[in-house]
């Protein structure tokens, strides 16, 4: 025999609603001389009780604080260098859309367009280098972003790129500056 929890008086699995042959006490989490032991609870209410006993719902609030804790500690925990870094990249892109371009729908990270289309004809990704004064271009970006001109059907694919002084530089390949050359000519 194993004593009941504090609220058997209101559960059909207790000696007092199902006898003491019956009873399932024993065998339940909620029991005093189970405190500790991982097993299951038998707790059922008799119609007209709550729902929930009181320490299954102290457990699950228990829980539930932990969780949001941890959530608070990762939020907390970010690096404040690379939070840092970020902030500057989301200005960079917003200075070089204020100064020359208009902006696409939802960036180019999700639809592989470049960052920003000048005058309807030129795919622009920004670049923050924020740790350089001579910012250094690579091709493979370069490359990367003409690629994006054209799947989103534009002429030319460039890079800016952005120093630590934020210095924004306009780089396009040979081939495409060419192009902008002759439809400025027309």
């Amino acid at each position: 025999m194993s004593t009941p929890c504090s609220e058997a008086v209101i559960c059909r699995n207790s000696p007092a609603n199902k006898g003491e042959q019956f009873a399932k006490c024993a065998l339940c989490s909620l029991s005093p001389d189970n405190n500790g032991r991982q097993m299951l609870d038998y707790w059922k209410p008799v119609k007209g009780a709550p729902k929930r006993h009181p320490e299954l719902e102290r457990k699950r609030l228990l829980i539930k604080a932990l969780a949001h804790m941890e959530d608070l500690r990762a939020k907390y925990n970010v690096d404040p260098k690379k939070k840092r870094v970020s902030k500057l990249a989301k200005q960079a892109e917003q200075r070089t859309e204020s100064n020359i371009i208009k902006a696409t729908k939802n960036s180019g990270r999700i639809n592989k367009d470049g960052d920003h289309v000048a005058f309807n004809s030129i795919t622009l990704d920004t670049k923050l280098q924020t740790t350089r004064t001579n910012p250094t271009i690579n091709l493979t970006e370069l490359e990367k972003v003409r690629q994006d001109s054209k799947r989103s059907g534009t002429i030319i694919g460039g890079l800016v790129i952005r120093n630590k002084h934020n210095v924004g530089c306009v780089v396009l390949s040979e081939s495409d500056f060419a192009i902008l050359m002759k439809r400025l000519n027309e």
